[in-house]
């Protein structure tokens, strides 16, 4: 149930580089970077606010929320295995640059909701832009590119996911149930 707010450090190592849980945490001008798990972990309701950084290179996901809050702001995702991967969660993007991490570049499941409020770039990841799974959404606003991903730019899994695009069209998008 702690406030944190960590500032100007690089974090690397042989698991997970941050996990929080619980309380708030704030990364601020923060490096994450060459762990050989996750960068970010988020579980049991924790929240993490993320500015001014980058999280790159990391050998599971740059961002893994089991339960909990991420909001991104003016702040790179860069070169993961899948970078940011969301359970449960809700997920704000404001200036994000989520781009070539080697699987997706946002995964939503089970009820996960992701607002990007541009400027947000998800583009050239080795799988789906943004992937949505089990009654997870999307809704999109202000100047957003999901383009050139591998697969589509945006997928629903299942009929119970759906995205919803405001100000512009999206790429390749396969939803049952999308509008823009």
């Amino acid at each position: 149930g702690s406030n944190i707010t960590v500032r100007n450090i690089t974090i690397t190592g042989d698991r997970a580089g941050v996990q929080a849980s619980v309380g708030r945490t704030r990364l601020i001008n923060v490096d994450i970077s060459g762990n050989y798990e996750e960068g970010i972990v988020i579980s049991g309701g924790g929240a993490v606010f993320l500015r001014d950084s980058q999280v790159s290179n990391n050998g599971l996901e740059g961002i893994a929320v089991e339960t909990g809050f991420l909001v991104v702001d003016n702040s790179d995702i860069v070169g993961n295995e899948t970078g940011i991967d969301a359970t449960m969660g809700q997920i704000t993007l404001e200036e994000a640059y989520i781009v070539e991490n080697r699987g997706a570049g946002v995964i939503g499941r089970l009820h996960t909701g992701i607002v990007a409020n541009g400027p947000v770039t998800i583009e050239r990841n080795g799988e789906h832009g943004v992937k949505l799974m089990l009654d997870s959404g999307l809704l999109t606003s202000g100047e957003v590119s999901i383009n050139d991903n591998a697969w589509f730019d945006v997928a629903c899994r299942d009929r119970e996911s759906s995205a919803r695009f405001e100000g512009w069209y999206p790429g390749r998008v396969w939803c049952s149930d999308f509008r823009w």
